[in-house]
């Protein structure tokens, strides 16, 4: 039995699909880890870093003045804040916080406060919560580099799923694997958005849905779900009732 295994984990189908995954992880951390270009927050990457900094301050996702100003410390450690092209975003809302009286849908239009006094963004946090442990062990690398890292690490883990765990032939498991690391998930690396994770998690969860494993399936689509709302009516899975009422 072990011989069959050695020979499993030896043969030249593993192997190769072993150097396919080598060579997409050292593209995606060398390109995560190269910080050469100017600093630049996407669209909306303010809220997700600003919850990320929150829960790395007190595990809750409602951001507060001390997670703005401890987000400015971090990011004047290892770049220019008078260089920051959006430094005056971050300026204005220590004002807001500071001069706010805290009431119920207060904003100041990508932030608001609930009925609590909290102040909470207007998308879900859950990306931020995967990029926690990165950005706690990542630090040294400012607050923006975390998000390169998960995002690569979230390409290599599905390319990983895709190569070995794919109910496909062997080619066609290669050829899916270098067709995602060439994906839109390349060009969306550097985003601090949660695009990659959502295109993971989607792809993840139709390959577990190709394997039959249902429920493990809409558990994965409904994590993406969570970050894009249209993926409720866009990715629909059509489930055999039959199956799912016979376990």
């Amino acid at each position: 039995m072990k011989s069959d295994l050695l020979k499993k984990l030896t043969s030249k189908y593993v192997l190769i699909k072993i150097l396919v995954l080598f060579f997409i992880s050292y593209i995606y951390l060398y390109r995560s880890y190269n910080n050469t270009e100017r600093p630049y927050v996407t669209g909306d990457g303010f809220e997700y870093i600003l919850m990320t900094e929150a829960y790395c301050n007190h595990f809750s996702p409602d951001i507060r003045l001390s997670d703005v100003l401890s987000f400015k410390e971090k990011f004047s450690k290892v770049h220019s804040w008078n260089d920051f092209y959006k430094k005056g975003v971050i300026d204005d809302l220590i004002i807001f916080m500071q001069n706010s009286k805290k009431e119920f849908m207060e904003t100041n239009k990508w932030l608001f406060f609930n009925r609590n006094g909290k102040c909470h963004s207007y998308h879900f946090s859950f990306y931020s919560l995967v990029n926690l442990p990165v950005y706690v062990f990542a630090k040294h690398y400012g607050p923006l580099t975390p998000f390169y890292i998960t995002n690569a690490i979230l390409v290599i883990i599905t390319c990983l799923i895709i190569l070995f765990l794919a109910p496909f032939s062997f080619n066609q498991q290669v050829l899916l694997a270098l067709c995602f690391c060439f994906s839109s998930c390349f060009w969306y690396l550097k985003w601090q958005h949660a695009e990659v994770l959502a295109a993971c998690l989607v792809t993840t969860g139709m390959l577990l849905y190709f394997r039959k494993n249902y429920y493990w399936s809409i558990f994965i689509l409904a994590l993406a779900n969570t970050q894009s709302d249209g993926l409720a009516c866009g990715k629909r899975v059509r489930m055999p009732t039959s199956n799912l009422l016979a376990r």
